[in-house]
Formats: C-alpha cells, sequence, structure tokens
C-alpha cells in the first residue's frame, strides 16, 4: 500500500492488528534520515492508533489548502508577506486557538483533531503552522521550548518566533525570557532554546503528551501503546521500559512487565536498584512466573 494512498474505512472496535498496523506504518515513516520524515504522515500515523481507518489524504490537502489560502491572501511572495498570511489566516479565519478549557483532552494532541477542531495545545497548533508555512513557502521549524512548544520562521536576517496558542503572536526574547520563568522558574533561558527541533524530537514530545494525557484519564491501556511507539524512536530507552513496565504490571500483563523491568534493570542498574516501585513489581512477577511454571 502506497503511502499517498494511505487511507481507510472507520472499523468498529479496537483489536491488537489495528494497532500493529499503526505502528508499522509509524516505524516505516520514520525510518529514514531526519529531515526526509513526513512529518504530517507521521503525526497522522499516531492519530490513526486511535482512530482506526483515518483517512491521512484529507487531513493531508486539508494543510494543502490552508497553504494555498495563505498563499493567496498574501500582498506578495515575500517571506513577511507571507508570514503575515499565514498568522491571519490561521488565527483570525479559520480561528485556530489554545484549548484553554480542556488542556489535557488528548484529541489536543491528534493532527487530525486539531485541524478538524480548530483547537489544540502549543505542540500540536505549532505543527500546524509549521506545516502549512512550510506549504506556503516559508521557512518554518518546531522549537522545543521548555514547557511550551514554540513555532520559528526563518528569514534572511533571522528569524521570527511565533506563540501557537496565543495566535500566533510574535515573541522577542524577552517574551521568551518571561514565558520561561513562567513554566521553570528556576530555568536559565539560553537562546539554544529557540534552535529547531528535529522532526524526532517532536514526535516523540507529542506521545509523551499523549501518554501523560492518557494517563490522567486512567486509560492506562492507551498510555502504553503510546509508550510502545515512543520506543519504536528510542528502542533502548530505560525510563520508558520502566514506565512501560509498571503500566503493564497494573495491566495484570506480568509477564510483559518482567520482560520490560528486566531491560530496565540491564540498561541502568544503579538507577534500578534504588528503585523500590520497579524492584517489587519485578520480583512479583518473576515469583508468579515460577509459581505458574
Amino acid at each position: 500500500m502506497g503511502l499517498r494512498g494511505w487511507a481507510g474505512v472507520a472499523t468498529a472496535g479496537y483489536t491488537p492488528q489495528m494497532a500493529a498496523a499503526a505502528r508499522k506504518l509509524f516505524r516505516h515513516l520514520v525510518d529514514r534520515p531526519d529531515h526526509e520524515i513526513d512529518l504530517a504522515r507521521a503525526a497522522l500515523a499516531l492519530a490513526a492508533d486511535e482512530y482506526p481507518g483515518l483517512e491521512a489524504n484529507r487531513y493531508v490537502d486539508r494543510l494543502d489548502e490552508l497553504a494555498h489560502a495563505v498563499r493567496e491572501s498574501a500582498p506578495s511572495r515575500e517571506p513577511l508577506e507571507l508570514l503575515g498570511a499565514l498568522i491571519d489566516q490561521l488565527s483570525r479565519v479559520e480561528r485556530f486557538h489554545g484549548n484553554r478549557t480542556d488542556y489535557s483532552d488528548p484529541r489536543n494532541s491528534f493532527l487530525s483533531d486539531v485541524l478538524d477542531r480548530r483547537t489544540g495545545i502549543p505542540l500540536s497548533l505549532s505543527l500546524v503552522y509549521v506545516l502549512v508555512g512550510q506549504r506556503a513557502g516559508l521557512s518554518m521549524a518546531g522549537i522545543a521550548f521548555p514547557g511550551h512548544f514554540l513555532a520559528r520562521c526563518n528569514l534572511d536576517e533571522g528569524f521570527v518566533v511565533l506563540d501557537a496558542f496565543d495566535g500566533g503572536r510574535q515573541l522577542s526574547i524577552d517574551d521568551c525570557q518571561r514565558l520561561l520563568r513562567s513554566v521553570q522558574q528556576e530555568a536559565e533561558f539560553d537562546r539554544e532554546m529557540l534552535e529547531p527541533a528535529s522532526h524526532r524530537a517532536i514526535l516523540f514530545r507529542m506521545l509523551a503528551n499523549l501518554k501523560s494525557a492518557f494517563m490522567r484519564n486512567g486509560e492506562g491501556a492507551k498510555a502504553v501503546r503510546a509508550l510502545d511507539t515512543m520506543l519504536v524512536l528510542t528502542p533502548s530507552h530505560p525510563n520508558l521500559l520502566r514506565d512501560r513496565g509498571l503500566l503493564l504490571y497494573d495491566l495484570e500483563r506480568f509477564d510483559d512487565a518482567r520482560r520490560d523491568l528486566e531491560r530496565y534493570q540491564e540498561l541502568a542498574p544503579a538507577r534500578a536498584a534504588q528503585d523500590a516501585a520497579a524492584q517489587t513489581m519485578l520480583a512479583v512477577s518473576r515469583r508468579r512466573r515460577l509459581l505458574l511454571n
């Protein structure tokens, strides 16, 4: 099945095979140099894990339509004119806005939902600005700013920082410093915080947001699926293996939990030795295995 033709029919129910198919697609999309990753389709593959049969082409077309509207409304193709048209189109015409009333709703992190509902969190809204801006002819990138994802538009004379959560507001360095203090009071601002984020870093942070949202909602099985996909990006990440192991234990998938916690112990022995929760659950999982054998 070609990627341009990836689309499906909505399916009732959810099966492990559907999850495996979504993860296989995601793995295919990210198994290449970072700059070659199709960020839109990779983000939509994450949504397909939640919505089997999601029609990715419809959302790619939507991004193209938004970019066409930006180009048509810009007085010229000069970057600053295009940037002004991008902000106007997304914030005023389309009314994309930050979801301040239900920030932890998982739908805020699915690109398909964000495009449909026109609301999201800083990362997902920044992603819309980046993807639409790139299609309109701008040099756009995401910024993995601490606690509040941002977007940037690169210009010949420098770059402009945008807060997509706040209607595409352009931020000065002083604004960025104030923003940092509002989310991490003790952090010291460094201009390197405004460097472009890699595609993998953006996808990883999207998944981390999803995992946190599912955990807050008590949806452990979905949090496990988010961790499964995070481990596609970083297969030997000890913290992820620990978190998944503890969740699997809570879901009574004891053999799977034991494997993750043993791997965590191998990768970070000193840390694991001091980890009371992991040690307790690993011991119980091993004891259950012995009793069943």
